[in-house]
């Protein structure tokens, strides 16, 4: 897809980046859980208080170990589980952009990356997801790693699409374990993952697509290392990979 297109919605389609998306609104109950067990196993000895006065001090004293440690699970419930985790006070503002109308208000900054009302309206059920979103969050996805870099999905559309200019090309793929890569084709977006070291182009794709597009971008990729004159880009190689596939258009 041209840099001109990769920020529009509508010439884009959502690939696995949007069920990444989904994922942490799953993840943030998790710790508000785990914080009422320790609370409810806190009233136990307090039941037992009331057992022979002799004995009654000893529980007692033991109850107010159960009652602090509930405290360590409540304040870290708190705290994202990983970068990618998002509070509840987060998601209530995504709910709160959905309700109104997009116009175009800036909401977020990742990285160079913006964010506006509409980007976080992208995420809609039955929407398709924005290149600003997916670089987002692939970029924190790269926070968690070591050796990990994004190639954002206007550049790596177009390089993949054979329409780019190399010669402003400065990211240091070749030091790097993984390059994440959006790309758009004009409908739909995929995942290319390029792996340097093993002078691979792994493809993740959650509709059937087509192998002559596959090797297309294989194709265009050896072009471009060859623009730039980066040895063996002969060597590379593509790896389709399977992953879960979407039943319609945006999801």
């Amino acid at each position: 897809m041209p840099a001109s297109s990769a920020a529009t919605p509508a010439s884009s389609a959502a690939a696995m980046p949007a069920s990444f998306a989904a994922r942490p609104a799953s993840f943030a109950a998790k710790p508000a859980s785990f914080a009422a067990r320790p609370a409810s196993s806190a009233a136990t000895p307090a039941s037992s208080a009331a057992t022979p006065a002799s004995s009654a001090a000893k529980p007692a004293s033991s109850a107010a170990k159960p009652a602090s440690s509930a405290a360590t699970p409540a304040s870290s419930a708190t705290k994202p589980a990983s970068p990618l985790c998002p509070s509840t006070k987060s998601l209530k503002k995504v709910l709160d952009v959905w309700r109104k109308p997009g116009i175009g208000r800036l909401e977020a900054i990742v990285a160079s990356f913006k964010l506006y009302d509409d980007s976080f309206c992208s995420l809609k059920e039955d929407q398709w997801i924005v290149d600003e979103v997916i670089d987002a969050y692939l970029f924190r996805l790269c926070m968690l790693r070591t050796n990990c870099i994004l190639i954002s999905a206007t550049v790596s559309s177009s390089i993949f699409l054979g329409s780019y200019r190399p010669s402003d090309f400065w990211v240091p793929f070749e030091m790097m374990d993984t390059v994440l890569c959006p790309t758009n084709t004009g409908v739909h977006w995929l995942l290319l993952i390029l792996k340097p070291f093993a002078k691979q182009i792994i493809v993740y794709d959650s509709l059937d697509g087509n192998l002559g597009t596959y090797h297309k971008f294989l194709q265009n990729w050896r072009a471009f290392l060859q623009a730039i004159e980066c040895p063996h880009s002969e060597l590379w190689q593509l790896v389709v990979e399977c992953n879960a596939k979407q039943q319609d258009s945006y999801n």
